[in-house]
């Protein structure tokens, strides 16, 4: 990738088109030595066909926005927070729609070309360390016109930046100690369609070590990404609620049943928030727990 430009290409496109069509998908951008703003640069651009794509499309949209610096595996700080320098630990949290998430922490709401540039420039806001890796989560919400029914999609796009020259993804895959695997349990070997770009300096020294990692993530292989069609979740959602119900009615001891009522307490909480979600799209924030 040459510095400080953003060019389509087949995977991009597809990278673009499948986070549309409501699947989840990863842009994992590794960072050649300094390159940390020409990937911040590549990753303006790629937002910026996103967006201008869903605003031909003509239907509703909301994008939700986290971003956040790991200082190591579980110590993070929050990038949109300006208030905020210090680090605190990770919260994950998780969609039963687009999956991994992250908790309590600030959450931009975007729908324009500007605006997402101005949340992906907070990746180099003073004090970001340019080796540390950094994870921003942007949940695309769709109101969709289907056979004169609103159809509500969810769907996560994972763009990360990994400053040691990739070697974050590669500690991912290896789901080692001091990287949190888990918030990538979808980009790197999951349900994802996940796409690896270098970023190289003519002169960088390090350049053959960042194509090596990209390389080998290549050759990991991802599950196909679900749907994010929300009434699919809700349908699917009720059959297991009348399932978890009837098993409490057979359960032969206490701890069991106790178990399964946990179990049904959780699946009807997502499955009204969901419900929430379809009888409003356009104005329901989506949810993780």
């Amino acid at each position: 990738m040459k510095p400080n430009a953003y060019e389509e290409g087949a995977i991009t496109h597809e990278c673009r088109s499948m986070w549309l069509l409501g699947h989840n998908t990863s842009l994992l951008l590794a960072c050649g030595s300094g390159q940390l703003q020409s990937c911040v640069s590549f990753a303006k651009g790629f937002m910026a066909s996103c967006i201008n794509k869903l605003i031909a499309l003509k239907d509703p949209f909301k994008i939700y926005v986290t971003m956040v610096a790991f200082k190591d595996s579980k110590s993070i700080r929050d990038l949109l927070d300006d208030k905020k320098n210090s680090y605190e630990t990770l919260q994950e949290t998780s969609s039963p729609i687009y999956g991994p998430a992250i908790g309590k922490i600030q959450v931009m709401e975007i729908s324009d070309v500007a605006e997402s540039a101005k949340a992906i420039e907070k990746c180099i806001k003073s004090g970001t360390d340019p080796k540390e890796l950094i994870c921003c989560y942007f949940v695309l919400k769709q109101a969709k016109k289907v056979n004169d029914k609103t159809v509500c999609y969810l769907s996560s796009l994972n763009i990360s930046f990994s400053g040691e020259s990739g070697q974050h993804y590669l500690d991912i895959k290896d789901k080692k100690s001091t990287v949190p695997y888990n918030l990538y349990r979808y980009s790197i070997g999951g349900g994802s369609t996940s796409v690896c770009v270098a970023c190289v300096g003519e002169k960088d020294e390090s350049a053959m070590k960042v194509i090596d990692a990209c390389s080998k993530i290549r050759g990991v292989k991802n599950s196909p990404p679900r749907s994010g069609n929300v009434a699919r979740f809700v349908e699917f959602t009720q059959g297991e609620v009348l399932k978890c119900k009837e098993k409490i009615e057979k359960a032969d001891n206490d701890s069991t049943k106790k178990t399964c009522q946990s179990i049904l307490e959780r699946m009807e909480r997502m499955l009204k928030d969901a419900e929430e979600l379809l009888a409003d799209p356009i104005k329901t924030k989506p949810l993780a727990y």
